[in-house]
């Protein structure tokens, strides 16, 4: 064996025996493991349950570490300081990870019109369209700070753009950039998908209260086309759009009374009719 081969050897050898002696910072997300590099040399720990945060972490053995403490402002700094910086505009926090779009100048190859998730927003005033600056390790985005140019005017703007629901392509802002533009995009998509969502929720919600079978609905300008089961019938109602799903057409006859019902209570009713043979369909 080389000489070269036994000093690389023993140098490991040393290395090993001196990693309880060693501590570093490490970024937890609920992961198990974390990985560092001691003396040119790539360890991967498993690590004791934990808070999302930044840790201070001695190593125990060759395979696990344990958690000395939080690590202080200052360390962390210096960690972060040590990986790349990308810029991101936020679109949407859930739970407890944002979400955002990089700026197309990223020299990671991160794809603008991708939402990549940023973790350990710790910063309770970190909202929507803020821009803010990450740390990226090569597989995650780290949180360091909301940008020091982070022009709130503009951010207002895009929020109550949002509330109002203004299409992207309506956008008037002045100081509006491409990533401002593509994140307001892709929220106002995301948002159209819960909100379709939440619509066939509440819809058949409405009908299996009553003990209904809800099988489909459309959607016109002012009104729901709902379709569903009711003991094995099958009936198709136009239903308003506000709050109290109230009839505007029950698909049977109610001698004109059908506006005093509700989705609910129309089921109800149909049920009853039924039992006592009194259906009269009106379509």
């Amino acid at each position: 064996m080389s000489d070269d081969v036994l000093e690389i050897i023993r140098k490991l050898g040393e290395t090993e025996n001196s990693l309880s002696k060693r501590e570093f910072i490490s970024p937890v997300y609920k992961n198990k493991y974390v990985v560092t590099r001691i003396d040119k040399i790539a360890y991967t720990f498993s690590i004791p349950e934990s808070k999302p945060g930044w840790y201070r972490f001695r190593p125990v053995n060759r395979k696990k570490a344990k958690i000395l403490g939080p690590s202080s402002f200052q360390d962390t700094e210096i960690y972060q300081k040590l990986l790349e910086k990308v810029r991101i505009v936020l679109v949407q926090r859930d739970g407890d990870v944002f979400y955002g779009v990089p700026f197309k100048t990223n020299q990671q190859g991160l794809d603008i019109k991708i939402l990549y998730p940023v973790y350990l927003v710790l910063d309770d005033m970190v909202q929507d369209f803020d821009e803010i600056i990450c740390r990226y390790d090569g597989a995650n985005l780290w949180y360091q700070a909301v940008e020091a140019n982070n022009d709130q005017a503009k951010v207002n703007y895009l929020r109550e753009s949002l509330k109002a629901a203004a299409l992207p392509k309506k956008l008037a802002y002045s100081g509006l950039r491409f990533e401002d533009k593509m994140a307001y995009a892709i929220r106002c998509e995301i948002d159209k998908k819960v909100l379709e969502r939440n619509k066939e929720y509440r819809l058949k919600h409405a009908v299996e209260h009553a003990g209904g079978i809800f099988k489909s609905f459309t959607e016109k300008g002012d009104h729901f086309n709902v379709s569903y089961e009711v003991d094995g019938e099958k009936y198709t109602s136009t239903i308003a759009k506000n709050d109290e799903l109230k009839v505007l057409t029950a698909g049977i006859c109610l001698q004109s009374q059908d506006q005093k019902f509700d989705l609910t209570s129309l089921i109800s009713v149909i049920r009853e009719g039924q039992h006592r043979d009194l259906i009269h369909r009106t379509r």
